[in-house]
């Protein structure tokens, strides 16, 4: 009888453990636009699944007992002294995904804080232009228009109000353009970050786009459902009628400007070509903002293709020095 109790236990015993899911999850620590790195010793605890500590490699494993693929994780900590999350947004959107490990990202509080307290003094600056313009645009107004006084007095009155407000919901933008993965944008993209930190775009011009972009992911329902069937999109997403009509699309879609003689090139023969601009470089430039990540070859790398052998191509983003250098050649 015991044996039999023993036997019963020890395949149910079994059975729990073949009935939990596992999830792979890496952790990385934050390095602006370098590449992120494996970050070892980082402890995360979730409702069903216990605890686990990440390895040398970033790595560790949870084990969900009851929640299935699909389910969503509630997170009791991720913990890393000197450290605090980066990618919040998808870890607060985080499902068990079985076949695909879910990604955590820290960064040095230390570093954090600085680039928020970066952010904090371009978005105040630019806020204190914007301010300073709209008050001498409106004592022109109010000198060209004859406006009342008690006119001019409210309408001064609502875009101090408006200032202030502005200044209020600083921390929460501060935090979103913190939290931009530099490692992770195209070089257009980068560029315009750096032209944001520099005071030469109003940052909140891109707030005000970014908002719109998260006010239609919320209506389409993208934060509560954030994956889709994967082999229904397979079915659509690519295909060869797809993949035929983009390419009708953009042969048709293409204008020549200017040509002395040059086009169509000549294949190997021994010359050189310059190809500038930033885009001529850029992948996603190709396949657009909105597409995930795809094969192919660049402007400047099919050039160099085509060009053959004989031929010495030669590609300069943006900087006009270099491109006036390679000219000579």
């Amino acid at each position: 009888m015991k044996k039999l109790i023993s036997s019963i236990l020890f395949l149910a015993s079994f059975a729990a453990l073949s009935a939990q899911v596992e999830q792979t999850v890496i952790v990385q620590e934050y390095n602006e636009s370098s590449k992120k790195t494996p970050l070892s010793q980082v402890g995360v605890t979730v409702m069903n699944a216990g605890a686990a500590i990440s390895d040398e490699n970033g790595q560790a494993t949870l084990r969900f007992r009851t929640l299935h693929a699909g389910d969503k994780v509630t997170i009791r900590r991720i913990e890393k002294a000197g450290y605090e999350i980066f990618n919040s947004q998808a870890i607060e959107q985080w499902t068990i995904s079985p076949q695909q490990p879910f990604r955590i990202v820290l960064c040095r509080s230390d570093r954090f804080k600085a680039l928020r307290d970066e952010y904090n003094r371009v978005a105040s600056d630019s806020y204190a232009r914007q301010y300073k313009a709209e008050q001498a645009r409106l004592a022109e107004e109010r000198k060209r228009t004859n406006m009342l006084e008690e006119t001019y007095k409210q309408k001064l009155l609502d875009l101090e109000n408006q200032y202030q407000q502005q200044l209020e919901d600083l921390d929460n933008y501060v935090d979103q353009f913190a939290r931009i993965d530099l490692s992770e944008l195209s070089i257009r993209q980068a560029k315009l970050i750096r032209m944001v930190k520099e005071g030469k775009i109003d940052e909140a011009i891109i707030t005000a786009a970014a908002k719109r972009i998260v006010l239609c992911k919320f209506q389409l329902g993208v934060f509560e459902n954030p994956y889709v069937d994967v082999e229904y999109a397979i079915q659509f997403v690519g295909n060869d009628e797809h993949t035929a009509l983009n390419l009708e699309a953009a042969r048709k879609s293409m204008t020549l400007l200017k040509n002395d003689g040059i086009l169509p090139l000549a294949q190997n023969e021994e010359r050189t070509i310059l190809v500038v601009g930033p885009r001529a470089g850029d992948m996603d430039s190709l396949v657009g903002g909105w597409s995930s990540s795809q094969e192919g070859l660049t402007i400047a790398e099919a050039v160099a293709e085509y060009a053959g052998e004989k031929t010495t191509v030669l590609y300069v983003a943006d900087d006009l020095e270099q491109i006036t250098e390679a000219a000579k050649e």
